[in-house]
């Protein structure tokens, strides 16, 4: 059986199979995050800091958060916060020396996009178990952090992580709208509100757009694998995610994803909004090396087998669910389109 993973931080998700194709080496399960994820020929995730001053990347950038464990967060006084027990990523899972990203913290859990000033939008898989409702989904120990990015590279190399201004920590306050099934047809979304409106930073756009050309560029934002924020350019490979279950609703797309992604921003760079949020993909997070004993990055057709390309739900769809079901949540979000 072939297996398509949702990018889940809890637990591996199902959601879709065929004709079996027997993966490369195992995958190494770790109970806060694991699932599956892809990388095509070279890695191609850059630190934030590599596009400061760029004018369409850098606003995305800023609106763009981490979903973290309250237990992983603690207050040290008015003005900061620490995280709690930060681990490497090579101790979190247990990877080879050298590979990419080893010495830097996991935390988070998912990500997310800020839309309005008191709204981000996640994953609905995030929050839950699949069917998952409104007043049944995490929420009160689930913090929203912006900026947990290195500054330069000089901080990259460092561990534990920088404390964390008071102004960029948030608490979900109320799961005002959740979308998580796979049939009859797939959703994967929410909408959280936070404890207060957000300070210095502008809500992302959220297009609505019925579908994406091939081709169209695309700018990937979040946290995989739980390290500092990642971002990587990208395009459309497919305008509707290859399966039944989809229809429609996600567009495939080229993006070295991890676990963790989760949630975060698939942005548009032609109307510089939010176009779709990571939902599947059908690699591998990490994968055992036998002859060293530890684990090394999923790398298709390297060491493990990806069938298909990532996938985002579409936001056009989650619009189309809102003004359905919770329409006053419309008006307090930027909608745009783009020119015919």
């Amino acid at each position: 059986m072939r297996v398509m993973a949702c990018l889940l931080g809890v637990s591996l998700c199902v959601v879709g199979c065929s004709e079996e194709v027997e993966p490369r080496s195992e995958v190494k399960v770790h109970a806060p995050s694991t699932g599956k994820g892809d990388i095509f020929g070279a890695d191609d995730r850059d630190e934030r800091f590599l596009f400061d001053g760029d004018q369409q990347i850098e606003p995305m950038a800023q609106a763009s958060a981490a979903l973290v464990n309250a237990f992983d967060l603690g207050s040290i006084s008015d003005d900061a916060w620490i995280f709690f027990g930060e681990l490497s990523l090579q101790d979190k899972y247990g990877l080879c020396d050298g590979e990419r990203f080893a010495s830097q913290p996991s935390v988070p859990f998912c990500s997310a996009t800020l839309v309005a000033p008191d709204l981000v939008v996640t994953s609905g898989h995030c929050l839950g178990a699949e069917g998952v409702t409104a007043a049944s989904a995490r929420c009160g120990d689930v913090m929203i952090v912006f900026d947990y990015a290195y500054t330069d590279s000089e901080e990259q190399r460092s561990l534990p992580f920088r404390d964390i201004p008071s102004s960029n920590v948030y608490r979900c306050t109320k799961v005002e709208a959740i979308g998580w099934e796979r049939e009859p047809i797939n959703q994967d979304w929410a909408v959280l509100r936070l404890d207060r409106d957000v300070e210095g930073r502008a809500p992302s756009p959220i297009l609505d757009e019925p579908e994406l050309a091939v081709g169209r560029g695309l700018v990937q934002i979040g946290h995989p694998s739980g390290l500092p924020q990642k971002i990587v350019v990208s395009m459309v490979t497919e305008p509707s995610y290859p399966g039944v279950q989809y229809e429609g609703n996600t567009f495939a797309y080229d993006a070295d994803i991890f676990g963790g992604n989760s949630g975060g921003g698939v942005f548009d760079l032609e109307s510089s909004s939010l176009a779709g949020i990571p939902t599947a993909y059908s690699g591998m997070n990490y994968a055992l090396d036998r002859d060293l004993g530890c684990y090394k990055a999923g790398v298709c057709a390297d060491n493990v087998n990806c069938v298909h390309a990532p996938g985002a739900y579409s936001t056009h769809a989650m619009l189309n669910r809102l003004r359905a079901d919770l329409p006053e949540i419309i008006g307090e979000l930027s909608i745009t389109r783009t020119p015919e």
